[in-house]
């Protein structure tokens, strides 16, 4: 990944499990959450609206989204 992506992984109070938070330029565009024992992904659409059009090499996207799942099934607390 380069370093305009970044997966953070934290323990947010509207979650039972821990979550993945991708982020682009610091901004987040994407929560991975594994509620119910499935991972579900949130997109956070106000990334594009409030900075105007953005785009991401698919190649990093699938990076960080692998990487997330792969933390998030390592880090599972159950």
């Amino acid at each position: 990944m380069t370093e305009r992506v970044k997966v953070l992984i934290a323990d947010d109070v509207d979650y039972e499990e821990l979550i993945a938070e991708i982020q682009v330029d610091g901004d987040c565009v994407a929560v991975l959450s594994q509620e119910e024992g499935e991972l579900k992904i949130e997109f956070d659409h106000s990334w594009v609206w409030s900075k105007g059009r953005k785009d991401l090499p698919l190649s990093e996207f699938r990076r960080a989204l692998e990487q997330a799942e792969a933390s998030l099934l390592k880090m599972r607390k159950k």
